[in-house]
């Protein structure tokens, strides 16, 4: 038997807490008891080597789980890219038969006049068979929202249309004095407004609900939500539809007002929240007709797949026990391998895809620079001149890290400069992130003593973003005019993510990476993508 202070033969390594913390302590906890663990000693090991073994392992898991799928140009209708090019050029919103109502409202929207190229292939095909699944990719900044907030909104008001029809038909069999009283309320246009008003008293009220979406809209960051509602709700305003936005941080009481205070009929919320919402009787899926899942390849990842799979099945279950299809629309700027096969498994026979042809690319007008790290200089010195040329000519720029401890460093570093600095990790509060976000993205406009607008004034001062990719996928944030990887990303995704945050909607920009020795086998498989205009599918 062993002394009884005899050290035992093997160190007892820190396991993960069994249970973490709610909120936003979760991802600390977690991110500490990681480290504890890469940390933690072997007999005969050196504690670097374990930590340095450990930390290539958890990132080569990671590089393969989001490794990007190998997809080609594909549309429901084969056409060569010449022809596709002329089809775009072709491409006009009113002749996509959409309701008058939608049309007025989308060419109101600031910058819409015609279709960009994922909007021209993909709308027509989701305003065919609004119920249909479809897994939509195309390249960043290509306007996808509109892409599918338009086909959704025009049906839901087709639907309604219908509804009030067809309640206006029994009516009318009801008795001839209020079948008279009613086609009398009927334009010569023939329009049905006034069959839809008579109508609500009756069969309407089935169709719109408090509590009882008729579709959603699902993305992963209450950020991106905030953005979609903001497109959503200018299209609304001309049909006359219900947007109502959901996150996690809404009060108890704000929530249960906005649910209550009439008929929801776009909910547009992340797979977290409507998860809770639908657990706790606050909100059903009987009503829903169309779901879209924004950012499809982030909410199929491990802390979204399982409520989000849920969220489906639950959907189809109501349509199927009630008799009325569901549609499904998946879209993304990338698509992981993983989220290609989990799409796959849930709907292995009806899917349809459409993809673009800058797929997976970066941006053509996107002028890209990768700067070595050698022994003559530091990352941080490296970092400070590129700003100090960046600022002569971009007003708006964002740096992006891979961690929150290295945002934090960077901003403070950058605040000792003497720059206008807005942090943006999850480690920010939500409120705090929005009001940067809408400062950062909201251009200021000089004026002069009285109010009015100054012309030709002098740029304003320059606005740097230090971010995690917390920002990098799906926000639209203005005008940025210069994206800069202070740490190299991990995968092509995040890269492609990041880097599509400049260069929007047909404008220039300019990304400039900061390419340290760990990091020069993914960047010169990246530069050699981005020279020979290839996918970037590793």
């Amino acid at each position: 038997m062993a002394p009884k202070n005899a050290p035992t033969s093997r160190a007892r390594e820190p396991s993960l807490p069994a249970k973490l913390p709610r909120g936003g302590r979760k991802r600390s906890a977690r991110t500490a008891a990681t480290a504890a663990l890469l940390a933690a000693p072997r007999p005969g090991v050196p504690a670097h080597s374990v930590a340095t073994t450990r930390a290539r392992e958890l990132d080569l898991k990671y590089r393969k789980k989001f490794a990007l799928a190998e997809v080609a140009y594909d549309t429901l209708e084969e056409k060569s890219l010449s022809e596709l090019k002329q089809f775009v050029k072709d491409s006009r919103f009113e002749d996509m038969q959409l309701r008058p109502e939608i049309l007025e409202g989308l060419l109101k929207i600031e910058g819409v006049k015609q279709p960009t190229e994922v909007q021209a292939v993909t709308m027509p095909s989701l305003l065919a068979s609004p119920y249909g699944t479809f897994l939509c990719a195309s390249e960043t900044g290509t306007g996808k929202t509109l892409t599918f907030l338009v086909p959704v909104m025009n049906q839901l008001r087709e639907e309604e249309a219908l509804h009030a029809q067809r309640a206006a038909d029994r009516i009318a069999e009801s008795g001839r004095r209020r079948a008279q009283a009613l086609i009398g309320s009927i334009g010569a246009d023939g329009s049905v407004q006034a069959a839809m008003d008579a109508a609500a008293r009756g069969e309407y009220e089935t169709l719109r609900k408090r509590r009882c979406p008729r579709a959603i809209v699902l993305a992963p960051s209450r950020e991106l939500v905030a953005q979609i509602a903001s497109v959503a709700k200018e299209l609304a305003h001309s049909a006359k539809l219900r947007v109502l936005s959901v996150s996690h941080n809404l009060k108890r009481a704000e929530l249960l007002q906005a649910l209550d205070s009439g008929p929801v009929d776009l909910l547009i919320t992340t797979p977290h929240t409507l998860h809770r919402l639908i657990a706790e009787f606050r909100v059903s899926l009987s009503h829903v007709r169309q779901i879209v899942v924004d950012e499809v390849d982030v909410l199929l990842d491990a802390s979204f797949n399982a409520k989000l799979k849920e969220i489906i099945l639950i959907a189809r279950d109501h349509a199927g026990q009630l008799g009325r299809p569901c549609g499904f629309t998946f879209v993304s700027a990338t698509l992981s391998r993983t989220a290609v096969r989990e799409i796959d498994s849930l709907f292995p026979v009806e899917l349809r895809r459409i993809t673009t042809p800058g797929l997976h690319r970066t941006l053509p007008r996107v002028h890209q620079t990768f700067l070595r790290i050698d022994g003559s200089t530091t990352k941080p010195n490296m970092l400070l001149e590129t700003l100090k040329r960046a600022v002569q000519t971009d007003e708006r720029i964002i740096v992006f890290c891979n961690r929150v401890a290295s945002a934090q460093t960077v901003a403070q570093l950058l605040r000792d400069k003497g720059y206008d600095v807005l942090e943006l990790t999850s480690e920010v509060e939500s409120r705090d992130r929005i009001a940067s976000l809408e400062r950062f993205s909201v251009r200021p406009v000089r004026r002069d003593a009285e109010g009015v607008p100054i012309d030709g004034s002098d740029p304003l001062p320059p606005l740097v973003i230090v971010a995690t990719d917390l920002v990098a996928r799906g926000l639209d944030l203005g005008v940025v005019a210069h994206v800069v990887m202070y740490d190299f990303p991990m995968t092509t995704i995040d890269y492609l993510h990041r880097a599509g945050r400049t260069a929007r909607n047909g404008r220039r920009g300019k990304v400039t990476c900061l390419v340290g020795n760990k990091d020069r086998k993914m960047a010169d498989l990246v530069q050699h993508g981005i020279r020979r205009n290839a996918v970037l599918a590793v």
